[in-house]
């Protein structure tokens, strides 16, 4: 028997219990990971497929961006079909099998249908709308009913939340607040409505993102009255949520910048690790100590400028700010609280000091920062082992050599073990002298145990003019700078008075077009460049 005729009988055969159940088993998996059409093509291929393709198919999250992708899904979760017979042949009588239960995670996309005023000079609009708005009504309805069922829906993504809930009625609010599976929510471009549904969730959420950008182009909480705004406070609208929520991620959810919640009203989140605000406002900071005292991670933005904000009238003065962080370290010192846990925090150099910190944070992110004079007084309570520093366009104005050495001469930069800046300068920088801000970092850093220094500066903004081939333009004052700056004999300095440096990193890059790269490893010093 010949090699080839061997391993021919020791297949099973084609028709064997084994060779059946392995393709199967292959085309349940490839069902799994192949587009819903795909997906529901090869389910009506046969009995099995039928039967158990769908537990497969709903695994991962189903897209819905319009009303008609909405209906064909809703009338898949329940078939009424004939099924195939074991010949072949037609035979047994129409069955449903509900398939609800089997949908894990969903993802609306949907916005508001088009109003007839928007239509009425438009004819075959009109008749499109009509034809759509009936269309609508039948999804929405069928949408109310389904939700009950799906027990087993654990993340739900809604964009354009307002749109979608104000277009369609009271009763899609509810029946999203109804659902008590939910580990996992994110609503985007929330308002009024949002907030409805927010408040009545049956859910208990695990990992929630909230965004109030509005409908239009109106940030809910600007139509919001200030007086308002504390009892929308997220401590307490996500109170439903309060034993087992774990992430937290808000964007233009504004908080009242003088009144917190009372320490009596505001529930515990002991399971709470990770907060991210994004477009706040002036921080009140003992507010989320005391709802979440063990958290781990915190960004925050207040959404003002990082930088310069005497030039915007609009906004608080640089005198309002100082109130803010006065206020937030008197509260943490006269109610002795402070996060205990936390051990990353990023924020501008302006909303850090703000915050008013009064606990000691390993991992410190300073994003666009202004001045090292306005990081001098926020490093004292915080005492960083690694911070991360990325330098704003316009703090140059005020980075005078004396402001670094304020703010990493002093106590606050005493424990760095590991220090990363990234400068990026534009035109206006186009006449600094980067080398004396970089050489004035040695004898700030003197008295640390630095062990890791990495520097990179971007410099493909120094120039910008059109027209003109920049590999032919005369080189401003900044890129000759870089140009000839000698990026070995820096970190040469740098070994000597930083004994304990092990490893640093000069990073040159977008200078016309090229990258330089200084590296110290292993106590060896070697550049690269290229184009």
């Amino acid at each position: 028997m010949t090699d080839n005729a061997q391993s021919t009988s020791l297949l099973p055969p084609a028709n064997s219990c084994e060779a059946m159940r392995l393709n199967l088993d292959v085309l349940l998996h490839v069902i799994e990971v192949c587009k819903p059409p795909e997906g529901c093509a090869l389910i009506q291929t046969c009995r099995v497929l039928y039967a158990e393709g769908p537990k497969y198919l709903l695994k991962q999250t189903i897209r819905l961006e319009n009303w008609t992708r909405l209906l064909r899904f809703l009338s898949f979760l329940e078939p009424k079909v004939q099924m195939p017979t074991q010949s072949g042949l037609p035979g047994d009588p129409p069955q449903q099998q509900r398939r609800h239960h089997l949908v894990h995670s969903l993802k609306f996309s949907i916005g508001p249908y088009p109003t007839i005023a928007i239509l009425e000079n438009d004819p075959v609009g009109l008749r499109y709308a009509a034809e759509s708005m009936a269309e609508h009504q039948v999804a929405l309805r069928a949408l109310v009913a389904a939700l009950p069922c799906m027990t087993a829906l654990s993340s739900l993504t809604i964009w354009y939340s307002e749109a979608f809930f104000c277009s369609h009625g009271p009763n899609l609010v509810a029946a999203f607040a109804a659902l008590t599976s939910l580990h996992t929510l994110e609503v985007f471009y929330g308002g009024y409505r949002t907030v409805r549904m927010l408040r009545e969730l049956q859910s208990s959420l695990v990992h929630a993102c909230i965004d109030f950008n509005g409908s239009g182009n109106t940030p809910f909480f600007n139509e919001l009255p200030l007086e308002d705004w504390p009892a929308h406070h997220p401590t307490l609208m996500l109170a439903h949520s309060a034993d087992t929520l774990e992430t937290l991620k808000c964007r233009r959810w504004r908080t009242h910048p003088r009144i917190a919640p009372s320490p009596n009203t505001t529930p515990v989140y002991p399971r709470m690790r990770e907060l991210s605000i994004d477009h706040s406002t002036l921080p009140v900071t003992i507010a989320y100590i005391r709802a979440y005292p063990n958290l781990t991670s915190f960004s925050f933005s207040s959404g003002l400028p990082p930088h310069e904000l005497h030039v915007y009238p609009d906004y608080p003065q640089p005198e309002a700010c100082r109130e803010q962080r006065e206020a937030n370290v008197a509260a943490q010192l006269r109610e002795q609280l402070t996060w205990e846990r936390l051990e990353w925090v990023s924020a501008s150099s302006v909303d850090l000091y703000m915050l008013g910190l009064t606990c000691r944070v390993p991992h410190v992110t300073v994003q666009q920062l202004a001045s090292f004079a306005v990081l001098a007084p926020t490093l004292e309570h915080l005492r960083p082992t690694r911070m991360d520093v990325e330098w704003g366009p316009l703090g140059y104005a005020k980075a005078a050599v004396e402001d670094v050495h304020a703010a990493l001469s002093g106590p606050g930069a005493s424990q760095l073990k590991s220090l990363s800046i990234q400068f990026e300068l534009y035109r206006a920088q186009r006449n600094l002298d980067i080398g004396s801000l970089l050489y004035a970092l040695i004898p700030s850093l003197s008295h640390t145990s630095l062990e890791e220094l990495r520097i990179r500066i971007w410099a493909a903004y120094l120039d910008t003019s059109k027209g003109t081939p920049r590999k032919g333009k005369a080189l401003c004052t900044a890129e000759r700078a870089l140009n000839t700056f000698d990026a070995e004999a820096y970190l040469h300095q740098c070994t000597s008075a930083l004994s304990s440096l092990r490893e640093a990193e000069v990073s040159i890059e977008a200078l016309r077009d090229k990258k330089r790269k200084t590296q110290l490893v292993e106590g060896q010093i070697r550049s690269d460049e290229w184009s």
